[in-house]
């Protein structure tokens, strides 16, 4: 980092075309694909669907930020995760503003219905009162809203064991010790917590999420705050789905509802050991309502996929290249070879996501990067026939794709989750006491 009013000078410059540093490099740089690619891959027709009547849709929001005047760099962070249920028909029969086009927000709000979950996380050097160093108050933190929290039925630590149990993932967990390698079994059904028999560490059940592993009181945490969040999402969908289908009523809602995620269907980093027992349990859950019925979907706003197609659809104009009404559903060979390249013979997204990538430009002209869970598939999804539930997916997208390229469902979400910066930045500041 410079210092202020520093500014660079040309010497670097000169030493790497003396070196002919770049040159070197560019000789040994290997040719990949020009872009965009010469041709449009195949984009089909919508096929004609019903949209569901009822979509929830699930976000979440995470500030990081130093406590002020503590030594040593004292952080923490507040969690937000809001699921929003939002009558479909009732929000297109309202009424538009006349000069603007857009939606009474008053009017709007009668079509939702919120539920939310909010926590306070330490970040580095957060210790506690009552003596835990910042990173076991952290893993215990996170335990307490796993035992508390529930849309339903059972709490997410339940829903948490039933996600492991499926892959026999609890067997690979690390002791949270650092300084012992044993690998205990989580807390087994019933019990939340437990002990590790090689140090006698006590063994959480958050534990299994890993993300105490880069954790650290050396450098910001955000990083394991973010795991969380992200684990936390998937959990209150599955918490939510579990608790629907143990009953007819929940199972014939099920039917009638499109569950819309924020971000990829995925599990990344340290949380990727649950992805396995997602996929299973979205399948079990598919089957007892019968293949092909349940429609999980997420909309993704960022990264390669969503730069790949904007790239694609911006000549001769943007927006005009890829035509209105049509979907393509990207098979493995496509996206290594134009997107993600491929660094090892294992199909894109195997060991992380739980849905595929579905590209969708709709007849008003918005172009919406999907993610869809196809349950009633073996993995991988990219290979696989196009899902039985695509038409409805697509019907209800098309329904709720407003302005530029964005998705309703997940804009109003959003608004229930988001803390906005310089709150949330503030109420983290007012935890510094004077001593």
């Amino acid at each position: 980092m410079p210092y202020p009013n520093e500014r660079a000078g040309f010497s670097a410059l000169e030493d790497l075309d003396r070196r002919r540093i770049v040159e070197a490099f560019g000789d040994r740089l290997a040719q990949g694909v020009n872009l965009p690619p010469k041709s449009l891959p195949r984009f089909e027709p919508f096929p004609r669907g019903t949209s569901r009547p009822i979509v929830v849709a699930l976000d979440g929001s995470s500030i990081y930020h130093r406590i002020p005047a503590r030594l040593p760099v004292t952080e923490a962070g507040l969690l937000s995760i809001a699921i929003v249920r939002i009558d479909v028909q009732g929000l297109v029969n309202l009424a538009r503003l006349p000069e603007s086009g857009a939606i009474d927000p008053v009017q709007l709000r009668d079509t939702e219905d919120t539920s939310t979950l909010q926590l306070a996380l330490p970040g580095r050097n957060a210790r506690s009162a009552d003596g835990q160093v910042s990173r076991d108050w952290f893993r215990s933190v996170v335990q307490e809203a796993l035992e508390s929290g529930h849309f339903g039925g059972e709490t997410l630590a339940d829903t948490l064991h039933a996600l492991l149990a499926r892959t026999h993932e609890e067997r690979n967990i690390k002791c949270p010790n650092v300084l012992c390698e044993s690998r205990p079994l989580t807390p087994p059904p019933g019990q939340l917590r437990s002990r590790c028999q090689n140090c006698g560490t006590a063994v959480l059940l958050s534990d299994a999420l890993r993300a105490q592993e880069i954790f650290s009181d050396e450098q910001p945490c955000g990083d394991a705050h973010g795991r969380i969040r992200q684990a936390f999402e998937i959990l209150c969908l599955l918490n939510l789905l579990r608790g629907l289908v143990e009953s007819p009523n929940g199972r014939a809602a099920l039917r009638r509802i499109a569950f819309v995620l924020d971000g990829p269907l995925a599990a990344f980093s340290t949380i990727a050991a649950i992805q396995p027992g997602v996929l299973q349990e979205i399948s079990r859950i598919d089957s007892l309502l019968s293949p092909g019925r349940l429609l999980v979907m997420s909309a993704v706003k960022t990264g390669a996929f969503v730069q790949h197609f904007a790239e694609l659809d911006e000549a001769p104009a943007p927006d005009s290249r890829i035509p209105r009404g049509t979907v393509f559903l990207p098979d493995d060979d496509y996206i290594r070879e134009n997107i993600i390249a491929r660094t090892t013979d294992q199909p894109w997204g195997q060991i992380t996501y739980f849905g595929r990538p579905v590209v969708v430009k709709t007849h008003g002209g918005q172009r919406l990067f999907l993610n869809l869970a196809q349950p009633e598939a073996a993995p991988p999804l990219t290979d696989a026939p196009h899902p039985v539930v695509l038409k409805e997916a697509i019907a209800t997208a098309e329904r709720l794709g407003v302005g530029h390229h964005e998705f309703l469902p997940l804009r109003r979400a959003h608004a229930k989750a988001a803390i906005p910066l310089r709150i949330g930045t503030t109420i983290i500041e007012s935890l510094a006491k004077p001593q």
